[in-house]
């Protein structure tokens, strides 16, 4: 085979490179004259020159060149070498920790089986741990301990069952002593000694605090009924005495409130109904005080103190004719019933009946003595006939008439 021949040679220098594509054209290798430039014809623009081939046919086609660039890329380059490599030898220095870690692990003492020791044990030495990673600590000697608490527990409650007898027992003797009307004072003074060595007792604080509203102590029944209402808010009796209280206090707003309150589970119920009246009269809400009156009324129609009450409201409204119908129904039943006689007299006065207030108050001297109706003539209620002729002769004649 020919030199020039052989396939596996290198690229003959002596050949023109390759400067317009992969392969020339079969056209330009059969004599294809390519366009003249201005200048020379370049080496660029030369045709190619024919290569012989094994069977003595030419070929016009270049050889590639690259095979060798193939044959330098079958390898990987240096950076890629350098990373692997790297990755490599971090791999092999984690195995490594993990293998030492573990044979450490085997060796220390923790991990060898427990061998039960008979260490001595004294009382200062302290708690030890049920096992590795539990908190909770066993005590050295729990029985004497548990023992100890027990005993601790009983004699508190035997000492609390001893203060919680004598208190109640301090209760039902106030209570008994108020019956027989004793003495509230010392009643009074024994309950609050009581309270000092039981003062969360609800019983003595409730029991105080009646006999603070019978010792008219208001300011102290008041504090004791709403210490009472911090701890049991519910107890409807409590509540119930606090809007008495206030009323009595003169405070009429906050009894409202708490009459209110208490209507809230019984709109019917009876004592705070007159409170609520009471309180509403007093501040001048004659309209919804008649609300309550009326439902008192029909309630207990035989207690006159609310009927008088409804006289009273109905005569602010200017509502006379009804006020005295139903002074004069409570008259009929009762007929030693002072009240009624003042209210009448109240009404014609203030209707500018001076006759008829003057006959309804000489009724009133005839059934209780013109003593105790004088006491009447200095109300600011009777100014509407006070410069009467017939009430200045009612009082001249009162005025006459001899004290008994």
């Amino acid at each position: 085979m020919q030199k020039h021949n052989d396939i596996y040679r290198k690229e003959n220098p002596l050949l023109p490179k390759r400067r317009r594509g992969r392969h020339a054209s079969r056209e330009e290798a059969a004599g294809a004259v390519f366009p003249a430039s201005s200048s020379s014809t370049s080496r660029r623009e030369r045709p190619p020159m024919p290569v012989g081939n094994v069977d003595g046919r030419t070929d016009t086609h270049y050889r590639p060149r690259s095979n060798r660039r193939r044959r330098k890329q079958q390898g990987l380059s240096w950076p890629n070498k350098l990373l692997f490599g790297g990755m490599a030898a971090l791999l092999l220095g984690y195995v490594a920790v993990l293998a030492y870690s573990t044979i450490k692990n085997r060796n220390t003492p923790e991990a060898q089986p427990a061998v039960a020791v008979a260490e001595p044990v004294t009382e200062d030495t302290p708690a030890t741990r049920v096992e590795e990673g539990d908190a909770a600590l066993v005590d050295t000697k729990p029985s004497e301990r548990v023992d100890a608490l027990d005993r601790e527990r009983e004699a508190f409650i035997r000492e609390a069952v001893t203060r919680w007898k004598d208190a109640l027992s301090h209760v039902e003797r106030s209570r008994t002593a108020r019956e027989r009307g004793a003495d509230l004072t010392s009643v009074a003074e024994r309950l609050e000694e009581t309270l000092v060595n039981s003062p969360s007792l609800l019983d003595v604080q409730a029991e105080l605090a009646d006999v603070y509203v019978e010792l008219k102590r208001y300011d102290d029944a008041y504090a004791m009924y709403v210490s009472i209402l911090e701890s049991n808010p519910q107890d409807y009796e409590v509540r119930l005495k606090l809007a008495q209280v206030l009323a009595g206090m003169q405070q009429h707003r906050a009894a409202l409130a708490m009459a209110q309150w208490l209507l809230e589970a019984d709109a019917f119920a009876e004592q705070p109904n007159y409170v609520a009246a009471l309180a509403l009269l007093q501040l001048g809400q004659v309209n919804e005080a008649i609300t309550h009156l009326r439902r008192l009324v029909s309630l207990n129609r035989e207690n006159l103190i609310y009927r008088n009450y409804l006289a009273v409201a109905l005569m602010r409204l200017g509502q006379h004719e009804q006020a005295e119908t139903v002074l004069r129904d409570v008259l009929a039943e009762d007929p030693s019933n002072s009240v009624v006689y003042y209210n009448l007299a109240v009404s014609y006065a203030q209707q500018e009946n001076a006759q008829a207030a003057v006959d309804m108050l000489q009724s009133a001297a005839q059934q209780f003595g013109m003593p105790f109706v004088m006491a009447w003539f200095e109300s600011r209620e009777l100014d509407p006939i006070r410069d009467t002729p017939a009430f200045q002769a009612l009082r001249d004649e009162a005025l006459d008439t001899p004290a008994p």
